[in-house]
């Protein structure tokens, strides 16, 4: 962000702090902040026609750090905004994405129908029957930091061994999840959600990546923050692959809207 001064000042050694404020609309009390005058002046530029113009640096462009009140950074919809304890939010499409990976590693097996360990080259997979229903679990605390409301995409990465006869065949992945806070039922209802992959002719020994079409909804997490959410990932057997489908991962990813949690 660039003003021009135009003929106000004539002499980079001889800056009045004064005029730079009031020419940025700064209010009289921030007059005597020798840090932003300072700063005002380390900002100063004259350009090869010799017009004299401020190179504002960021924490300079809004009053926020002039006084003891908010910085906002952004558009009318969209910015970032520290609030006066310096807790940073994020609103519009100023939010970021966050990702949860889950490995082979992070999970829990069940006593009876739960995949197989193995290894392909370095990687550790768990592999999926095809004629038994075969599930893992996991459990994660709903982060203060997710984006309330907001959906949060599922993926998983896998492999197979052996090209299957057709494009036609597909494995069918399944998620199912359950929020619970305090004083809920812990083995209450839970949600479902599945997703077919096909084309895997000439897929063998190769990463598939899985994208959910339907999502891990945000209404039935808003509720929950900073309490479990338990995962089940497990293959439907009514799929036709004929074989192990073999997972390497799977992938959360959701919308974060502020820094950590608000004291």
């Amino acid at each position: 962000m660039s003003v021009i001064l135009e003929n106000y000042l004539e002499c980079l050694d001889n800056i009045d702090c004064d005029v730079l404020l009031k020419l940025l609309l700064i209010e009289s009390d921030c007059l005597s902040n020798l840090k932003v005058c300072d700063a005002l002046k380390q900002a100063v530029k004259k350009d090869i026609d010799g017009n004299i113009y401020l190179d504002l640096p960021i924490y300079l462009r809004t009053r926020g750090l002039l006084a003891t009140e908010e910085l906002r950074i952004g558009g009318d919809a969209n910015y970032s905004l520290f609030n006066e304890d310096g807790f940073l939010a994020l609103y519009g499409d100023a939010r970021v994405n966050h990702h949860i990976i889950i490995s082979p590693a992070d999970v829990k097996l069940p006593a009876a129908n739960m995949p197989g360990e193995t290894l392909e080259g370095v990687h550790a997979t768990l592999d999926f029957d095809k004629t038994t229903e075969q599930s893992v679990y996991y459990t994660i605390n709903i982060p203060h930091f997710w984006a309330v409301g907001t959906d949060v995409e599922v993926a998983i990465c896998w492999l197979h061994d052996t090209n299957a006869a057709n494009a036609n065949i597909f494995v069918r992945w399944g998620i199912e999840y359950h929020a619970v806070s305090t004083g809920g039922v812990v083995a209450g209802a839970t949600t479902t959600i599945t997703q077919d992959s096909a084309g895997h002719n000439t897929d063998q020994g190769l990463l598939i990546h899985t994208m959910f079409t339907t999502k891990i909804l945000g209404a039935n997490l808003e509720d929950h923050i900073h309490r479990p959410l338990g995962i089940r990932i497990y293959r439907d057997v009514a799929d036709d692959l004929n074989e192990d489908a073999r997972l390497l991962l799977l992938h959360l990813e959701f919308l974060q809207d502020k820094l950590g949690e608000q004291l």
